[in-house]
């Protein structure tokens, strides 16, 4: 297509959305365009999906954030601190995320130390790996449920290490 057909087209399209608009008025403008997906932030602390077309109504505590794996305990620490709840598992997020960082990239460097000839040896060690990364997202699964159910829910060893930290 050369450029004289593209501006064309262009300015056929943008005339077919002024009609649009010029025909409607914005109530039923807003209907029409609102089936694809709205999303409403009610405030901080909640948003809204909702989709008549696709049949989505879904309320989102952005608590849930608070264990999105590897990154989701910043929310936490940059946005609720005032909250005792969200800090609180905000902590025990930041904790995990430091710990199923390290055993990945502790394996990783061991590997160093076994012999090239000892590939099954190799092999187990990058399965622990991947298996440490299942474990984590299990494990942060595990704590959006705590937060769905409002309870202040620890995870047994982490419980040690919080004391620690003091944020």
């Amino acid at each position: 297509m050369d450029i004289k057909k593209i501006k064309d087209r262009a300015g056929d399209l943008a005339g077919r959305a002024r009609k649009i608009v010029r025909e409607n008025d914005p109530d039923t403008l807003k209907k029409k365009f609102a089936d694809i997906i709205a999303v409403k932030f009610i405030s901080i602390d909640r948003i809204n999906f909702k989709s008549s077309r696709f049949k989505i109504d879904y309320d989102f505590d952005t608590d849930f954030l608070v264990y999105f794996p590897f990154i989701g305990w910043m929310y936490a620490f940059a946005f609720k601190k005032s909250n005792k709840f969200a800090m609180h598992h905000g902590r025990q997020a930041f904790l995990l995320s430091l710990a199923f960082t390290a055993l990945p990239v502790g394996l990783t460097l061991l590997t160093v130390f076994i012999p090239y000839t000892m590939r099954v040896t190799r092999l187990m060690v990058a399965i622990l790996v991947y298996m440490s990364h299942f474990f984590y997202f299990g494990v942060c699964v595990r704590g959006m449920l705590f937060i769905k159910n409002r309870e202040m829910g620890e995870f047994p060893v982490v419980r040690d290490y919080l004391k620690l930290i003091d944020v």
